[in-house]
């Protein structure tokens, strides 16, 4: 009897092992799919501290609880690459791995963004913003060969590659507001270049914005992108924070939460978050960066999308005019001497005319639709 109670349980935990195996390895998932996203300012060269060793430590604590989809940011040279490629690789059963660079003019400088997955990838792009300049601290950054864009990415499920997510890396100008807002609308320009939404927008990052701000609005209001960390929260609490000065990498500066993963919805797909966190803070009073992550588990079903009533798409239409309204006259009352601000101001004049004229085979406002 003892021993076939423990042949039982030898098969018993032969299948449990079986069927976690095939989970695992394939990175598979059912009908619904759950799927982590992970974005992180990694804190690179040429003027951080302690680089491999907290490039280690974030090695460790995404082993400890690994993640699917790793957008980075500051990874800013090769040997960085390789170091977080390295410490990333034995989380993920398979990896795929890029760098997000200005492939047309090299010689411009480095993005610092990277994706690692264990999913398919594909269709990687960068576009460098066009407006990044307003001051000394940018000509250094200049010399230093950082620039600022967006690294465009396809995700495609490895147990189904027919189930694709678009995913966005971005990291905005750290200071200055009317260059965020001109860059912001550079990303409303990319994101209409995806519209119709046929499949889930993944867009996250260092924004250094925090969501009381315009620039959070513009991306909120005008391209119906969510919050993920609001859509389970609510609210951000006073004490959220993910640049923070009990961070031992803390520089002077900005303090509270400038990192985010957005959700995109799409006509064919319904992305629900169920669970948000700020995390990636450290142990032992070490850091692996000056920032914190921010990490979504995201539910993704095949679903049509449902629409809004026509009261409540006339509340959001004229939110966002609003929205626009406000960025507008923030670009037209600084410097239009920085370069490329006007066409920044034609792009955000444009998408509210548009929005204003209510066209219903508009982009946008079929965007703007959708619940």
């Amino acid at each position: 009897m003892a021993r076939d109670t423990l042949k039982n349980l030898l098969q018993a935990l032969s299948v449990s092992f079986s069927l976690w195996a095939t989970t695992f390895l394939s990175s598979g998932f059912a009908a619904t799919d759950t799927l982590c996203i992970q974005t992180f300012n990694a804190y690179g060269p040429a003027y951080s501290r302690n680089l491999e060793q907290r490039t280690a430590m974030l090695g460790d604590l995404l082993f400890k609880s690994p993640c699917e989809i790793v957008q980075l940011q500051e990874v800013w040279t090769e040997s960085h690459h390789e170091m977080a490629l390295k410490a990333i690789q034995r989380t993920l059963p398979f990896l795929s791995a890029a760098r997000f660079d200005n492939f047309q003019s090299p010689s411009e400088g480095q993005s610092g963004l990277s994706i690692f997955t264990s999913e398919g990838l594909s269709n990687q792009e960068f576009e460098k913003f066009k407006v990044n300049q307003d001051g000394l601290f940018d000509e250094i950054r200049d010399m230093l060969g950082v620039i600022k864009g967006i690294g465009a990415s396809v995700i495609s499920l490895r147990h189904d590659p027919a189930r694709k997510l678009q995913m966005l890396n971005v990291h905005l100008h750290p200071s200055s507001t009317p260059v965020r807002i001109a860059q912001v609308t550079q990303l409303l320009e990319k994101i209409e270049t995806m519209l119709p939404m046929q499949v889930p927008l993944i867009l996250s990052g260092d924004f250094n914005f925090k969501p009381d701000s315009i620039e959070y609005s513009l991306l909120r209001d005008v391209a119906n992108l969510t919050d993920s960390y609001l859509a389970i929260h609510k609210e951000y609490a006073s004490s959220a924070c993910t640049y923070c000065p009990e961070n031992p990498n803390h520089w002077e500066g900005v303090t509270g939460v400038i990192d985010y993963i957005f959700i995109g919805k799409s006509q064919n797909a319904i992305s629900t978050p169920t669970s948000t966190s700020i995390n990636l803070l450290g142990a032992n009073g070490q850091s692996p960066s000056d920032h914190y992550g921010v990490r979504t588990y995201l539910q993704i079903s095949e679903s049509p999308a449902s629409t809004l009533s026509d009261s409540e798409f006339q509340n959001r239409r004229m939110k966002a005019i609003r929205t626009l309204d406000q960025a507008l006259a923030i670009l037209k009352n600084n410097n239009i001497s920085i370069e490329g601000l006007q066409e920044a101001i034609d792009r955000a004049q444009d998408y509210r005319r548009r929005i204003e004229e209510n066209i219903p085979s508009d982009r946008f406002v079929e965007q703007l639709l959708l619940k």
